[in-house]
């Protein structure tokens, strides 16, 4: 008898009520290329919601439907070119000024990062982040930025200049970080 039998079949006796329970469990895998932990969870609940739009009371693994399957070889594929990129020192930092409208004399940047593809050509965050999210590379990705960034701050210090950056990392690195 399975688990889902057993919980159908209690009754439960509250004074002179009685009640019956159902049980719906979604499933959500993990992989080499799903390693996400919110991945995994909106996976099981997304098995949740094809439960109780069939009336619930059943265990279901969720399936990716061929597109998800499709972004996820392709996020497999930008995930080898970030490691390439990370390995062969392929990132680029740009830094966009922020102006004082009070005058303030010391200089401010956000820091921007750009991905070389082989041929030099810039790659855009929104092309690659999604990728290195979803296999776990941020932190790899923050740490490249991060030494880059502290690099040029060096050189700016030591040609005088007075600047502050503003880095954005993920998540993750502000765990290991700290």
């Amino acid at each position: 008898q399975s688990i889902l039998d057993c919980i159908n079949d209690h009754i439960f006796e509250a004074g002179s009520q009685s009640a019956t329970t159902t049980c719906s469990v979604g499933i959500g895998l993990f992989s080499e290329s799903i390693k996400d932990p919110q991945t995994i969870l909106s996976r099981a609940e997304k098995a949740v919601v094809e439960i109780s739009e069939t009336g619930g009371n059943r265990i279901n693994v969720y399936q990716p439907d061929v597109s998800e399957i499709a972004d996820i070889e392709r996020y497999s594929i930008v995930a080898r070119k970030i490691k390439l990129a990370l390995k062969n020192n392929r990132f680029s930092l740009l830094f966009q000024p922020i102006v004082s409208l009070k005058g303030h004399e010391k200089e401010h940047y956000e820091v921007f990062l750009r991905m070389l593809d082989e041929d030099g050509s810039l790659i855009a965050p929104g092309d690659f982040i999604p990728a290195a999210e979803q296999s776990g590379l941020m932190v790899a990705i923050d740490r490249w930025v991060l030494a880059n960034a502290i690099k040029v701050a060096a050189r700016e210090q030591r040609n005088s200049r007075n600047i502050t950056f503003f880095i954005n990392i993920c998540t993750e690195s502000m765990w290991v970080f700290t």
